[in-house]
């Protein structure tokens, strides 16, 4: 990916600092702790917005109604630290033990029934 700004909504730009009053460390969420300003954990390339636009992971999150997995593929390298480039800065991510695996295009039996499902303020997939 060249240009993270393609993930972000131009009609609803949500900075990560409103983002992180509300879910960061400070803000004790029961969902847990989310480090979203810029070079934080969940924010290693620094962006300055929320991202909008995501994975389609089903109408429960991973419940394999998506284009997505139910997540449960096992990793043969889990915990493994891969680099990743984003935007010219590049991270070190870690293998999850049960990574969420896409669907293969002949796995989609009815394109015109997938749910497409799109929001500002989803949090970010963590590494």
């Amino acid at each position: 990916m060249k240009n993270t700004d393609i993930l972000i909504c131009p009609s609803k730009k949500i900075s990560v600092q409103s983002a992180d009053a509300v879910c960061g460390p400070g803000a004790g969420d029961s969902y847990g702790t989310w480090y979203l300003l810029p070079g934080q954990r969940d924010n290693p390339t620094g962006e300055p917005y929320m991202w909008a636009y995501g994975f389609n992971m089903g109408i429960a999150w991973t419940d394999g109604t998506g284009l997505f997995d139910n997540g449960s593929t096992t990793a043969p390298n889990a915990g493994a630290l891969i680099p990743v480039t984003i935007g010219g800065v590049t991270i070190q991510a870690e293998v999850r033990a049960n990574p969420k695996v896409g669907k293969t295009l002949a796995s989609v039996a009815s394109p015109a029934s997938c749910l497409w499902k799109a929001k500002a303020m989803s949090l970010r997939f963590q590494a």
